[in-house]
């Protein structure tokens, strides 16, 4: 018996077996049933080829080729039944009916052309030993072409199921729809073969025996690991009618269809075949070394084959519910940051804000690292605004340590150090509306292992959520200051009529002051009037002063010698020891009577503050091209929650009788100036208020 006769009977009685023992497996599942049906349709098939090449009469092949042919046919609506079955247990009824009926439909137009009169040509052609060619016509043509087309839609069906597996699932699973994917991929390539040459070899039919042989030693292996053939499966959505088998095929046939189109043109050209196959996998290996090629495709089976590692509704649920109801943008961050450390098991998750309005960043909430650590961090400005810019123009997050990006490698090298100390190695933008709010850092898992893609995924929805609650909350913080502005310019109208009426009084004594001088009761009222109305126009004018427009008497000046007049004003009235350090300073542009204004009450505030014969300092210096004063007490000092949610603020204030007027609108004035507000303080430990101003030449 020959090699041809020889693997047609083997691929024949193995086929046989494998239906047999999934049946014995599991005679009651509907599953194995479709196995054991499809097993069967290729031993027949096999059966007929090996009696077909077993005989020497022309006119009997044809009947039987019938015969192996229409077993053929019906076997991708069976494998494509199990296909679907098995790798869909959820949600396969709309696909799986539709993909059905398509292969029933093409199954039964099979059939009608298998049995039409011009489904074979000629008379079938014996070429010794055991091989037959048989020609065909149209209607051969077209069934191998919905054969071609049916074995496409069976290996992009398989291949759905095995990547849509991870883990002991795949480990489970690959043999079984390898095995499968090589029956249907040689399938596809007899059937290919005979639409070029318009014919039926039984000589190449040996390798569709070969393959059969090899992969039921695959399908036997997948049996043995799998027990059953049940198995539980992910595809998203998105990827339903999406195949890259389909895609692989279509190329293929194209590339086949050009390969001979060219070798008709350059059948002269030696090797010619070599020198393709040659170009191909050069070009195949290009493509396979491209590092970049293999992320997107890593990203791209995560995103639409692999189950989700995050139930994504309920992550959002659960961030929804616990971010709904804050309106503080630091309470939203540390919600977040611990929120994704829980999810992600992560040592350090960290936002930093840049402050709007100036060029700076902040620590808003961390979980690993403490206010001061974080402030120690951002006062490291270089490698802050490398980072910072370098994670605005990135679309998505990255990882420091692996990514490529030049300033990636830059950052590593020269401020590795930072990172350490920041503990920051995956950097994910905060950016809502194009506005750029900041950055989401983390640092490590516990179990040491990298962030995934998925998690990635996680991250970047995570952080667009809290970015657009963040600038939902800004917008809602200007309007509410903006009702503030309104409500401080309301009372000023109010202190202005009372100012009015105060001199409308005064103006009434003094009109009668030459008439009644001589009464000694008008004197005295007149005396009470005017000590009322003195006492209450200082109290307005220690309270609130005339807004104006700032910058209409703007000059260079020398800060230094400003903020040491002023100290020698309030020295002997403060009741405190005034301290100057004063660093050289450069120029600064400003309106001095503002500037006198804002250094005055802080000086003032600070011995307020204070007890009687403590120390408060007054100092300068020069930080990075930056004009820098600030005043240091070591009073009652100010809480957290205070400076977050109330300083700065009109009409929020710590003093029994203060009005909570000046330090708003010293902030108003310094960032009229194109300058910046800075507070530290701790209860029972003092404060310190820096105000910086950018230098004359830089503003020039």
């Amino acid at each position: 018996m020959t090699i041809e006769l020889s693997a047609a009977l083997a691929a024949s009685i193995l086929s046989a077996l494998l239906g047999a023992a999934a049946l014995w497996l599991r005679r009651g599942s509907h599953l194995h049933q479709l196995f054991a049906l499809g097993m069967l349709t290729f031993a027949v098939e096999r059966t007929v080829l090996f009696l077909s090449m077993r005989s020497s009469d022309g006119t009997g092949i044809t009947p039987l080729m019938q015969v192996g042919l229409a077993a053929l046919a019906l076997s991708p609506p069976l494998w494509l039944a199990f296909t679907l079955t098995f790798g869909q247990p959820e949600g396969r009824h709309r696909l799986g009916r539709g993909w059905l009926a398509t292969l029933v439909i093409s199954a039964a137009a099979a059939l009608a052309l298998l049995f039409q009169p011009g489904f074979f040509a000629a008379v079938p052609i014996f070429e010794p030993p055991h091989n037959w060619i048989i020609p065909i016509g149209f209607a051969g043509e077209v069934y191998h072409l919905i054969l071609l087309v049916t074995s496409t839609l069976v290996i992009a069906a398989l291949e759905r199921t095995l990547v849509s597996t991870t883990g002991h699932a795949r480990w489970r699973l690959k043999f079984l729809v390898l095995g499968l994917v090589g029956i249907f991929a040689c399938r596809i390539f007899t059937a290919s073969n005979a639409l070029f040459y318009a014919q039926i070899d039984t000589q190449i039919e040996v390798v569709n025996s070969l393959v059969m042989m090899l992969a039921a030693v695959l399908i036997l292996v997948g049996m043995r690991r799998s027990g059953a053939l049940e198995l539980d499966l992910y595809v998203s959505h998105a990827m339903l009618h999406r195949s890259i088998a389909i895609l692989a095929v279509g190329i293929y046939l194209m590339a086949v269809a050009l390969a001979v189109h060219l070798a008709s043109f350059f059948d002269k050209v030696p090797h010619l075949d070599t020198i393709l196959i040659l170009v191909t996998l050069l070009a195949l290996l290009a493509a396979l070394l491209s590092d970049r090629l293999r992320l997107s495709l890593r990203r791209f089976v995560s995103r639409h084959f692999k189950r989700p590692l995050y139930d994504y509704r309920e992550v959002w649920r659960n961030f929804t519910l616990r971010t709904a109801a804050l309106v503080d943008r630091r309470e939203l961050s540390r919600t977040a940051v611990k929120m994704l450390s829980e999810t992600l098991e992560a040592h350090a998750v960290t936002i930093w804000v840049v402050s709007s309005g100036a060029a700076r960043v902040s620590m808003d909430a961390s979980t690993a690292l403490t206010q001061s650590a974080g402030q120690d961090c951002t006062s490291q400005r270089e490698p802050f605004e490398k980072l910072l810019t370098g994670v605005a123009a990135e679309e998505e997050g990255l990882d420091l340590m692996e990514s490529s990006a030049p300033w990636c490698k830059e950052l590593r090298q020269t401020h590795g150090d930072f990172l350490k100390e920041a503990m920051i190695r995956y950097c994910f933008p905060l950016r809502a509306q194009g506005d750029f709010l900041g950055i989401l850092t983390v640092e490590g898992r516990v179990s040491d292992r990298p962030l995934t893609i998925e998690d990635h995924d996680l991250l970047q929805v995570i952080c667009d959520q809290a970015a657009a609650q963040m600038l939902n909350m800004e917008l809602s913080d200007r309007l509410r200051r903006a009702k503030e502005m309104e409500v401080f310019q309301n009372m000023s109208a109010f202190f202005i009529h009372d100012l009015k009426n105060l001199v409308s009084r005064l103006s009434l004594t003094a009109d009668n002051l030459p008439r009644y001088f001589d009464n000694p009761e008008f004197r005295q009222d007149a005396i009470r009037v005017m000590q009322r109305s003195v006492d209450k126009i200082k109290n307005f004018c220690s309270r609130l002063s005339t807004l104006q427009k700032w910058g209409a008497a703007r000059e260079k000046v020398d800060l230094n010698a400003l903020l040491s007049g002023i100290a020698g004003e309030l020295e002997g009235s403060l009741q405190v020891k005034l301290e100057t350090d004063f660093s050289p300073l450069p120029p600064v542009i400003l309106d001095v009577e503002q500037m006198h204004s804002v250094a005055s009450n802080l000086l003032i505030n600070a011995a307020q503050a204070s007890a009687r014969g403590s120390q408060v300092v007054l100092t300068s210096r020069l930080l990075n091209g930056v004009v820098e004063f600030a005043v240091s007490d070591q009073g009652c000092g100010m809480s957290r929650e205070f400076i977050e949610s109330r300083l700065f603020r009109p009409f929020q204030t710590t003093k029994k009788d203060g009005m909570g007027i000046g330090l708003y609108q010293s902030k108003l004035i310094v960032e009229a100036h194109k300058g910046h507000m800075e507070v530290e303080s701790r209860e029972g430990r003092g404060t310190t208020i820096r105000v910086q101003l950018p230098a004359a030449e830089e503003r020039e």
